[in-house]
């Protein structure tokens, strides 16, 4: 009876030697969250790379994948918990699409999904039909947070502010240089102030668009746009008193037309910040080609890798039912829960590849070199609405970079943010006041503006 018990156990175990580990791929029914019994034959159709690559602002995973003849519409991508045995019932993310010629892929993991100080187990898939195919199991984490940026902070008196409406204004230097910066801060919830977006129909200068309406208190530009003509392009997506304007479109790996990735066009979503009709606001990431959905995640497009599946109801991740009042994309997105989703980490193809420019932002924006005057807006965690601008580019004033601009919208306390166009464009009205400097040019004719108006 004993040597029974022992031949049992021994033909157990050849039985599960012949299935492999891991790296073997088994097959699972999605939604089993414990796996299943490994299909037969058993075949490898992705390795997960055992170095995971920590940054700020992702976690990176490399994996490969083989044998996809033998596949029907086969879907790669990577799944992650705390627990291990990650599967594509709990977190995951749709990875490039998947063409014959496939074979290495990359994948960031946004730190809008992931926390800093949590070990994560991460596994690749490939998808074919009902059945997922998973990789072996590595364990990953988030690099270091960047710290906030504070500052001491001087309010600026204006006859033209309610009660709820507050500006100040700060002369302290940012990282060794001279800087000159002005926020304002509205409670909405009082009921006195709204926040609204314009789309005029001619390009008109803040000035301008402030002085069109008296109830206007504090006005600052907006979204990215093309002067092409008088008339301008208003670039992404505005939305004014529930009606949208225009889409955000794919984009151009580089603007440079010496670049590689200047004819590759590269699917992306792009930060967008807008409150409800209740006046609660909010950041998203917004894309697609017919129809605008809004995401609480980015599309982590990488340039120079696979491409993505165009944006859709359910890429990157199923859309959130969001219906804004008024709301105004640029990019890229400063802050969400806290985190700047973004740094300058490079993936090592060259000039421009970065691992986190997944709203395609052009080179004269996003670049870790770069420090021009900046416009943003955010909103704190108690629904607070702040704008903020900083000079630029001249002595008394030397800008800020996107990652020292993220920071100092946290050192504010915001907990979303999105940046605006910047440069020439950058201005602030605070009633009939301009308040930034304009000898740079900064008070530029712009296509749309954001501000806060009397009710």
């Amino acid at each position: 009876m004993i040597h029974s018990k022992i031949f049992s156990l021994l033909l157990a175990a050849a039985w599960l030697l012949s299935c492999g580990s891991g790296s073997d791929n088994r097959s699972v029914t999605p939604g089993e969250p414990g796996g299943g019994e490994p299909e037969q034959p058993v075949r490898k159709y992705v390795t997960i790379n055992p170095e995971v690559q920590p940054t700020a602002a992702s976690v990176v995973i490399g994996y490969e994948v083989g044998n996809l003849e033998e596949l029907k519409n086969p879907a790669c991508g990577v799944c992650w918990n705390t627990a291990g045995n990650p599967t594509v019932s709990g977190m995951h993310q749709d990875g490039p699409a998947l063409l014959p010629t496939s074979k290495s892929m990359k994948q960031v993991i946004s730190n809008a999904l992931l926390e800093y100080g949590q070990i994560y187990s991460f596994r690749a898939y490939v998808r074919s039909g009902a059945k997922v195919y998973y990789s072996d199991e590595v364990k990953g984490a988030l690099g270091p947070e960047p710290e906030a940026v504070t500052f001491n902070w001087t309010p600026v008196a204006s006859s033209a502010l309610p009660l709820s409406v507050k500006v100040y204004k700060t002369t302290d230097p940012l990282n060794g240089h001279a800087f000159n910066a002005w926020y304002a801060v509205a409670d909405l919830s009082q009921g006195e102030v709204e926040m609204k977006v314009n789309i005029p129909p001619t390009l008109q200068t803040i000035d301008r668009q402030a002085a069109a309406d008296a109830k206007c208190c504090v006005l600052v530009n907006g979204a990215y746009f093309l002067a092409t003509t008088t008339e301008g392009t208003n670039l992404g997506l505005s939305v004014v008193d529930g009606k949208e304007y225009g889409r955000v479109s794919d984009y151009r790996g580089s603007l440079r037309p010496a670049h590689p990735e200047y004819d590759t066009y590269y699917p992306a979503t792009r930060g967008i910040f807008g409150v409800n009709h209740s006046g609660k606001p909010a950041v998203y990431w917004v894309g697609g080609l017919s129809v605008n959905y809004y995401f609480e995640r980015p599309l982590p497009s990488l340039i120079g890798e696979e491409l993505y599946a165009p944006v859709s109801v359910s890429l990157p991740a199923a859309a959130v039912a969001w219906q804004p009042k008024y709301a105004v994309s640029a990019g890229p997105v400063l802050l969400y829960d806290g985190k700047c989703p973004f740094d300058f980490t490079l993936t090592g193809r060259g000039e421009e590849y970065y691992m986190h420019n997944y709203e395609m932002i052009p080179y004269d924006i996003f670049n870790i070199g770069v420090s021009p005057d900046r416009t943003a807006v955010g909103y704190t965690a108690d629904g607070k609405v702040i704008l903020f601008v900083c000079d630029g580019r001249y002595a008394r004033s030397g800008g800020a970079t996107l990652t020292e601009l993220a920071m100092i919208m946290k050192g504010l306390g915001c907990v979303g943010a999105v940046n605006l166009d910047g440069g020439g464009s950058t201005g602030m009205m605070v009633g009939a006041e301009h308040v930034n400097d304009i000898s740079t040019g900064g008070n530029r004719a712009v296509k749309s503006t954001i501000g806060f108006y009397l009710k």
